[in-house]
């Protein structure tokens, strides 16, 4: 494909042959839908590092009052 005798890609041959290749094209409300999902997903790849930065701290402080004997009082 694209091959001339000696080997070098011929510009006109790939031309005339990637007209022929046939893509799908989604409808657009699914392509929006698909658009959404990556933001969604993105934003939750973006949030995940605070999240768990916050679940360690809260972790830590269990833990500490867990082994200090002041788990259940309210200070």
């Amino acid at each position: 494909m694209c091959k001339s005798i000696v080997g070098m890609a011929d510009i006109n041959v790939c031309t005339n042959e990637v007209g022929l290749i046939k893509l799908l094209v989604l409808p657009s409300v699914l392509q929006q839908k698909f658009l959404r999902y990556v933001h969604a997903v993105r934003k939750q790849k973006h949030e995940m590092p605070e999240s768990a930065r916050k679940l360690d701290t809260l972790f830590t402080r269990l833990q500490y009052r867990a082994f200090s004997g002041k788990l259940w009082s309210l200070s």
